[in-house]
């Protein structure tokens, strides 16, 4: 039996209590973020690589990824990560069985869709020459490649020669010497 004496604060409590299970049962309905990648997007024919699909969320079901003619493609893994919020991550061990240009088409997982992901498969080293060319984690403020390309806000892909110039013991150097002599 409800206490009638208040009425109006039952009424605001059951109207909160909808609210939040209409907003519950509407959040956990929301499509999820998926993210595909291939690594390397280039390598040599006999060479593998690796196909990461990730998922915001924890599921169960992996995704289908749809047959791509001259390439194998098999789950190797799955794991749920939970930096940053749940995630699924599933990987996947890609062959190519030709050279050519691949491309993996996007993957529905948990209501989201990824965008697809391409292959170069060559006959020869050459891309595997410029995709391991010289990377470097983090190149620092006062050092810069002869010619290179940010690849991300952290990683440089540099291709010559990275030189550090160190000027601040000449500085301190000639800067002692001026006060010497003024002196």
């Amino acid at each position: 039996m409800v206490p009638t004496r208040h009425p109006g604060i039952w009424a605001a409590l059951l109207g909160a209590v909808a609210t939040a299970v209409v907003l519950g049962v509407a959040s956990s309905a929301a499509a999820a973020r998926v993210r595909m990648r291939l690594e390397p997007a280039c390598l040599p024919l006999g060479d593998q690589a690796t196909l990461v699909v990730e998922a915001d969320g924890q599921t169960d079901r992996a995704p289908r990824i749809p047959a791509v003619p001259g390439l194998d493609i098999q789950l190797a893994d799955r794991a749920v990560r939970a930096r940053a919020g749940p995630a699924t991550v599933w990987t996947y061990r890609v062959t190519p069985l030709e050279a050519g240009h691949f491309v993996v088409p996007a993957v529905a997982v948990a209501g989201g869709a990824s965008s697809g992901a391409v292959l170069d498969v060559t006959r020869s080293a050459a891309c595997a020459a410029r995709a391991h060319v010289a990377a470097s984690p983090q190149l620092p403020h006062h050092t810069a490649p002869q010619a290179g390309l940010r690849v991300s806000p952290g990683l440089w892909l540099a291709v010559g020669v990275v030189t550090t110039l160190a000027i601040g013991a000449l500085l301190r150097a000639f800067h002692g010497h001026r006060t010497q002599d003024m002196g």
